[in-house]
């Protein structure tokens, strides 16, 4: 349905104090000169319209009464008009995924604000030092993909409604105030992928997720195990945090038995750091984990095999730590393997390992092949040889890879040469005898690479 063309031919609609027609798959472009005329309009909902066109035109400026206006998910495109800041009465405001220019300045008069979702536009500018005092009511703030810049606010109080800051994806620089961490409602937490250089924390009662992924704070893993393991000692309640990521965040220093005190955390990613020394024994229970990512750390030695403390975790990755090494060549004893699953751990590999799995979970365990020696891989077909050391198919075999023990399987008439326990191709017999002998007459004879992938053996 065009939207000009219904309301233009509709009847006067002077009283109507609320507009919903989300969801509703209108076209057309959104006529601001005719809904001005509404002088009772309060809510204004056409979201999630992906075929609803134009831009925010300034008559809106005039429509002094809206309290609500949602306009996220459709092609509105633009900036803002200046009338737009006549809008003071707004206390929920959707432009998600507009692609809207402008600063943020043009927002700061909007004091009634709780609700403002603003993912995916260009908005820019800096976010105001009294941020808490010009928005004193916000429940929700989540401005991500924009182009913010600037410190983040110092905050001189904790916003007692927040429940929500998302900034990930911007340019904001600075220290991350405890104020604002300290709001008593706020549940999530999304910082990732900006400039912060440092945190300060002195309480987190209420927050479930936190990510803070990607921003260069340079932290010992002793200052997170101050900031979040004391924390959780000395709070009257246990942290509620569920979903904790610290990944890409240039933590360094040993892995310290404590780490393994957040007894309430689902999700754990610590990966992408320069964490070093041994991954020790979990000494407590920590029943809720499901995902735990050391990956691409600095991390030594064996998996924990007490790690199957871990009752309900789904995925564990240890990629990436280059020295964890088995001592034995094996798995944890907790782990199956699934060779209906191969993976490649680069495309251009020429062997395939199966994927590991947790037995008491179903879960997976990723951890580079080289930890147990690759003694689980198969060359791939075309290919033979042992524990990732796989060499092409001569000519005159066959080699299937996979489960056949990576055997190369000589075809009748063709020998190995020079000799069988160090060939180097396969000839024909032909070549070797008169055209009256035949070695290999059934292509029976079969040859391999030794364990140590570096010489060659032959059956009889």
């Amino acid at each position: 349905m065009n939207l000009f063309e219904f309301l233009e031919g509709s009847p006067e609609l002077c009283l109507l104090e609320r507009f919903d027609f989300s969801y509703c798959d209108l076209s057309g472009r959104v006529p601001w000169e005719i809904m001005a005329g509404w002088p009772s309009l309060a809510f204004i909902e056409l979201s999630y319209n992906l075929r609803l066109t134009g831009t925010i035109g300034g008559e809106i400026g005039t429509m002094v009464k809206v309290q609500v206006l949602s306009l996220g998910k459709t092609k509105i495109k633009g900036s803002l008009p200046n009338s737009f800041k006549n809008l003071r009465n707004l206390w929920f405001l959707d432009l998600q995924f507009l692609n809207l220019t402008g600063k943020f300045s043009e927002l700061l008069l909007f004091h009634k604000l709780k609700y403002f979702h603003a993912i995916g536009n260009r908005f820019s500018g800096t976010l105001p030092n009294d941020f808490d005092e010009r928005f004193p009511f916000l429940v929700e703030f989540s401005i991500p993909e924009n182009n913010l810049t600037g410190n983040f606010p110092s905050f001189k109080n904790s916003l007692k409604d927040l429940t929500v800051l998302n900034l990930r994806d911007n340019n904001l620089t600075g220290s991350i105030s405890s104020k604002v961490l300290n709001a008593p409602n706020l549940t999530l937490v999304d910082l990732s992928n900006n400039h912060f250089s440092s945190i300060s924390v002195d309480s987190m009662n209420s927050i479930r997720i936190f990510n803070i992924e990607n921003n260069p704070l340079n932290m010992t893993v002793e200052d997170f195990v101050g900031m979040f393991v004391c924390l959780e000692r000395r709070c009257p309640q246990r942290l509620q945090i569920a979903v904790l990521d610290f990944s890409s965040t240039e933590m360094h220093g040993e892995f310290l038995p404590s780490l393994w005190m957040m007894t309430n955390i689902f999700v754990f990613d610590l990966s992408n750091n320069n964490i070093s020394g041994h991954c020790p024994d979990p000494y407590l229970m920590m029943l809720y984990l499901q995902i735990l990512d050391l990956s691409n750390n600095n991390l030594q030695g064996e998996i924990p095999s007490s790690m199957k403390m871990f009752q309900s975790v789904l995925t564990m990755i240890f990629k990436g730590n280059h020295k964890m090494k088995s001592k034995n060549s094996t798995v944890p004893w907790f782990v199956n393997y699934d060779y209906n699953n191969m993976i490649k751990e680069q495309s251009n590999d020429n062997f395939s390992c199966p994927t590991l799995l947790i037995d008491y979970t179903e879960g997976t365990l990723s951890v580079d092949s080289a930890y147990y020696d690759r003694t689980l891989c198969y060359c791939n077909p075309g290919y033979y040889g042992n524990r990732g050391v796989c060499k092409s198919c001569p000519k005159g075999g066959n080699c299937p890879g996979n489960g056949n023990n990576s055997i190369v399987y000589l075809q009748p008439n063709y020998w190995p040469s020079p000799n069988s326990s160090n060939f180097t191709e396969l000839i024909m017999c032909s070549s070797i005898y008169q055209d009256t002998f035949r070695c290999n007459p059934d292509g029976n004879c079969t040859c391999w690479l030794t364990v140590d992938g570096h010489e060659s053996e032959c059956n009889s």
